[in-house]
């Protein structure tokens, strides 16, 4: 519920927001850095990597921390307050974490973070604090609450952000032709209430918005990224193959561009087939730009290989950078590995692995005759 009347962003609070977050920044394999400046008072924040180590007290022990909040799954809508500050807050429908030095540390219940949440974190003093997550991506996502608020961050493309109208206008969910944009709130860092987004305003990556459901949605964004399983792509040491799935949630075409942000050899391949049948169907090797055109309302497959011969080392990390040129900016991590060496070493598959039915083609050069 809300606890007093709504006001209006003043114009100097986009300043403010824009400094909140710094960037992302890549480093090598599947690892991404997540930079945050966080304020005085209240901060809401999206994390969007897994850190390796994931407790709260290791990614978040600056001293200046007061404390960290995450919404619990399924909370009711009552977390929601206008003011931040009201004590009404600091009750149920979350889970806290505050540094374990002090008393009411023995009331914490949450210990670890996780990608793809939000989080809110208050700081003391006068002065802001640099935060830094490095972790893995990943393209897992929480549904929202239905007919409800959902604390959330999205994907954008910071270099080109789009307006919320723009970004929800796919989703019935959270926009509608008679009544407009379903209400969305954002955190004024100054003076910590929640103020009503404009359908013009431009979204920021990283920062999580109170946003507000017409009844059940999974919505990810105007274009969305499908894996088979999991949060992306794993051949694993036996898979040759996986799809991603590029979905195009608009009524208009949608020109897709997926960029390998990894640095050196590049042993993935994607199956080229020629609508015509002028040319063979082929793997080819992904290029370090591949782009391609989704038509309205449409998904498309993308068939993509590994080629382990071209690995050079025995595991295999990047990290797919997916856009639609209008705002959305997706990251799909993707891992390979190569078979164990068997004892005799070459490069063969232990005989542990090697029971069950092979199917194959043998090609035999000359024949020799024996005597018995």
């Amino acid at each position: 519920c809300i606890r007093s009347s709504l006001a209006r962003s003043a114009q100097c609070y986009l300043c403010s927001l824009a400094a909140l977050l710094l960037g992302c920044g890549w480093v090598a394999g599947q690892s991404a850095t997540q930079n945050f400046t966080l304020r005085p008072g209240w901060n809401s924040i999206y994390l969007e990597v897994q850190p390796a180590d994931a407790s709260v007290e290791d990614v978040f022990s600056n001293p200046a921390i007061d404390s960290v909040w995450e919404p619990k799954v399924r909370a009711s809508t009552v977390a929601f307050i206008q003011n931040q500050n009201e004590a009404a807050f600091n009750r149920g429908g979350w889970a806290v974490y505050v540094p374990t030095n002090r008393p009411e540390a023995i009331n914490n219940n949450l210990f670890s973070v996780a990608a793809n949440r939000a989080y809110l974190v208050k700081v003391n003093g006068t002065s802001a604090i640099a935060v830094s997550v490095t972790g893995r991506p990943s393209l897992r996502s929480l549904p929202f609450q239905p007919d409800g608020l959902t604390l959330r961050g999205f994907l954008v493309d910071q270099a080109n952000p789009p307006t919320f109208q723009t970004f929800f206008g796919p989703s019935g969910a959270h926009y509608n032709l008679s009544t407009g944009l379903q209400t969305i709130y954002r955190l004024n860092n100054t003076n910590s209430l929640w103020e009503l987004v404009a359908p013009t305003d431009l979204l920021t990556r990283g920062i999580s918005y109170w946003v507000n459901t017409a009844g059940a949605s999974s919505y990810l964004a105007p274009l969305a990224a499908v894996v088979s399983l999991g949060d992306g792509l794993d051949f694993g040491t036996v898979a040759d193959e996986e799809d991603l799935t590029l979905v195009n949630n608009t009524p208009n075409p949608m020109a897709v561009s997926i960029r390998d942000l990894g640095a050196g050899n590049r042993p993935l391949t994607y199956y080229f087939y020629s609508p015509t049948n002028t040319v063979p169907p082929a793997w080819l090797p992904l290029p370090a730009v591949y782009s391609l055109t989704l038509y309205p309302g449409t998904n498309q497959v993308l068939r993509l290989g590994i080629q382990r011969s071209q690995m050079t080392n025995d595991t295999y990390q990047t990290v797919l950078a997916v856009s639609d040129g209008n705002g959305t900016l997706l990251r799909v991590p993707v891992t390979a590995q190569r078979p164990p060496l068997g004892p005799g070493g070459g490069g063969t598959i232990p005989a542990a692995l090697q029971a069950g039915l092979w199917i194959g083609t043998i090609s035999v050069s000359a024949v020799a005759e024996t005597s018995h």
